[in-house]
């Protein structure tokens, strides 16, 4: 987890509750004010434009912005 101006950017692997789960579904924005930054799924490029009906998988990475707080509950 690297500070960026009082807020904290991070690599986390997706929770089990998560899993088959689309990002719009998720919203994490409104719910945790955590923002996706990059997806990146097992054998492809990362994706830094991603699509809010995209399906997160169990081996997917994200990275994401937010407190440090709220990325410790969310991403247990």
């Amino acid at each position: 987890m690297f500070e960026f101006k009082g807020s904290y950017i991070a690599e986390v692997k997706i929770p089990e509750a998560m899993v088959n789960k689309t990002i719009r579904e998720l919203d994490l924005r409104n719910r945790y004010n955590i923002i996706i930054l990059l997806v990146k799924k097992p054998g492809q490029e990362i994706s830094t434009v991603w699509d809010p009906n995209m399906v997160l998988q169990e081996d997917d990475q994200l990275t994401v912005i937010g407190k440090e707080k709220a990325i410790l509950e969310v991403f247990k």
